[in-house]
């Protein structure tokens, strides 16, 4: 890797990326060498922010006009697959909000130039970057609560019509709530356990409550199996109440059941319950430190040659990427 990494930044119509270009920005080996914004509305919003400074109104001006390493992407869902390809296409490596696209045909395209290419991806799996889940894994890997026999994970989101972007309910542009949110699941699932995910088994999406647009699927539950024949159920529709303060108990609850003990957290949670194979009491454990942006420091890693064992890499975006995408089309079918 070079000795300074030139970052490239295409869109920011999530707030996702912000945290992307924060983490990017504080990074001595990294630079942020343009910025394009193809929407003017949200244009006008970031220069009335004052942080960042769009440099280009044309993504394809940006890509042929300056020289950078990495494109960074926060695009509006249904344009990042085509970014993406053109990116790698130009031997760009890509760092992107998730998802990374919405469609296989996309999936297979990306996967192919990055692999054929040897450029790295990388997402914005975020879960990985808390303590909690690190002594989840440990405690999986360490064999103390025998071989995992099933996963339940809760990923359930306010829907907040009032302060989500509006692309987000237009037709065509979110692409389906499945691949939106359960790809943290499908990322983190098979880091925990060990077990890669074979096949969706189960899906369906729905409208439940979304009044703006009655075809925005805010319902979302889905059922995996693993390569050791393991169930996973999740549930990560946009149910959980607007209204209320901080997130609740089932924010990313996680609960593994082996067949010596089982195993539970979630992001509101302090510590790990742990019943295992040497106990029938319910032990708490106190997490490892979480690690601010570790998301980015394993694309850095990748990028350099030097990424290791547990970290997120080109290959483990894409089995997250196809799980979620292979879910939602068996839901949408």
């Amino acid at each position: 890797m070079a000795d300074t990494l030139r970052f490239a930044f295409a869109g920011f119509r999530h707030a996702h990326v912000l945290d992307l270009y924060n983490a990017v920005k504080s990074k001595d080996c990294c630079q942020i060498v343009a910025c394009c914004e193809e929407d003017a509305q949200t244009r006008a919003v970031l220069a009335e922010g004052g942080k960042i400074k769009v440099t280009h109104q044309s993504y394809d001006d940006m890509l042929g006009g300056v020289d950078f390493d990495v494109l960074a992407l926060g695009d509006v869902y249904s344009k990042r697959g085509a970014m993406a390809i053109k990116a790698l296409e130009a031997g760009k490596h890509v760092m992107a909000d998730k998802p990374i696209c919405i469609k296989l045909d996309e999936f297979d395209r990306i996967s192919d130039l990055a692999r054929r290419n040897k450029l790295c991806l990388g997402l914005q799996l975020d879960l990985r970057s808390y303590g909690v889940y690190h002594t989840m894994r440990k405690v999986i890997r360490e064999g103390r609560i025998g071989e995992v026999l099933s996963v339940v994970f809760t990923g359930q989101h306010p829907l907040m019509p009032k302060v989500r972007p509006g692309w987000y309910f237009e037709d065509g542009r979110h692409g389906g709530t499945i691949n939106d949110i359960a790809i943290h699941g499908t990322d983190l699932v098979p880091w925990l356990t060990g077990h890669e995910i074979v096949r969706p088994v189960a899906a369906r999406v729905w409208n439940s409550h979304c009044a703006l647009n009655r075809k925005f699927q805010d319902g979302a539950q889905l059922v995996l199996e693993l390569d050791n024949k393991a169930g996973v159920m999740a549930d990560v529709s946009y149910h959980s109440p607007d209204h209320l303060k901080g997130m609740p108990p089932q924010y990313w609850r996680v609960t593994i059941f082996g067949s010596a003990g089982l195993v539970e957290t979630s992001l509101t949670q302090p510590d790990v319950m742990v019943v295992d194979k040497d106990s029938g009491e319910i032990q708490r454990l106190s997490p490892e430190p979480n690690v601010t942006w570790r998301y980015l420091n394993d694309f850095l890693a990748c990028v350099g040659g030097s990424a290791g064992e547990g970290m997120v890499t080109t290959e483990t975006v894409l089995a997250a990427t196809k799980a979620a995408l292979e879910a939602q089309r068996l839901a949408d079918a």
